[in-house]
């Protein structure tokens, strides 16, 4: 469970970088969201969450879990 939750986090961090390097605005369906703040937002949450996976599967592995 922790190894996917760590490609979620991954994916969401990918998706936030490719997300803040595009300047403009993303339009899905009526909503309108500026490239910049998302793109932060998912790359400070998918950061977090892929590091926390990848710690806490460090401490699994280390404890034979």
């Amino acid at each position: 469970m922790c190894w996917f939750l760590f490609v979620i986090g991954l994916v969401l961090a990918i998706a936030g970088a490719f997300a803040y390097s595009y300047k403009e605005y993303i339009i899905i369906n009526n909503w309108e969201f500026d490239g910049e703040p998302l793109g932060a937002c998912l790359l400070a949450i998918g950061g977090v969450l892929a590091a926390i996976m990848l710690f806490a599967e460090g401490i699994s592995w280390m404890c034979g879990i």
